[in-house]
């Protein structure tokens, strides 16, 4: 059984040498496979330097970032931090809102892996309403929960019957219809409710992914101007240039 282990062990590494980060912040598609720049109206800070929206998606640039309890965003929200053609996201209480990850080999299909690649859950958190201070820390952060995202299925989750892993969507991590086209690069997507509470105002959102448990962790942060109600949200976009108010 030991070298069996060890090969598969081998296996596993290789195919877990990267890791992820949030690509786009309000996405019109749901359960797409395909990244349509187009399809985008809002970003994580500074990602027209680190994904820019017509450059190669899921490219490593650096944009992967595992937080600590000091620091729990690895981008700064100063002067930069969103472009004319990389803006913040504007929600309205109670929109449903898609965002998008790239997959960085780590989704459980027995179609082109393994069904073992672990998910232990995502989570979007926020800040104080209006704060232009520095960011909380993670520990403030995960007092306030927006969402959670749930975890992808692998292992023993799919009851003996590794066909089960070919199937999507999936909740979590790992929704990417396409994984197998490029497992690396594929796109995949979450989808959550703002709450209906939220008041009006710029929060900053951090988004937590759970690799290879607690221990395991990745982020992004960025911005969202939660604006009245929907009409008031097909303002702001329409100022920012954006015409297309389409939701999943």
């Amino acid at each position: 059984m030991l070298p069996i282990c060890i090969v598969f062990l081998a296996s596993f590494i290789s195919h877990a040498t990267s890791h992820s980060w949030l690509a786009c912040t309000d996405y019109t598609e749901k359960n797409g496979g395909t990244w349509n720049p187009n399809f985008c109206r809002g970003f994580p800070r500074n990602a027209e330097i680190k994904a820019p929206r017509d450059g190669t998606f899921g490219l490593d640039t650096g944009y992967d970032y595992s937080p600590n309890e000091a620091q729990a965003c690895g981008q700064s929200k100063g002067a930069g931090a969103y472009t004319q053609r990389h803006p913040m996201a504007i929600y309205y209480p109670g929109q449903q809102v898609v965002l998008v990850h790239p997959m960085k080999n780590h989704g459980a299909d027995i179609a082109c892996g393994t069904i073992w690649m672990p998910d232990s859950g995502s989570w979007l958190y926020r800040g104080e309403i209006n704060n232009n201070g520095p960011d909380p820390t993670l520990s403030r952060f995960r007092e306030k929960l927006v969402f959670d995202l749930g975890r992808s299925p692998s292992g023993l989750d799919f009851g003996g019957d590794a066909s089960l892993s070919s199937v999507y969507p999936k909740p979590g991590y790992g929704n990417a219809p396409r994984f197998c086209d490029n497992t690396d690069k594929a796109m995949a997507t979450y989808s959550f409710n703002v709450p209906r509470n939220l008041r009006p105002g710029v929060y900053t959102f951090l988004w937590i992914w759970a690799f290879n448990g607690m221990g395991n962790i990745y982020s992004s942060c960025f911005e969202v101007n939660v604006a009245r109600n929907k009409a008031h949200r097909n303002s702001l976009l329409r100022a920012n240039g954006i015409t297309d108010y389409s939701e999943p």
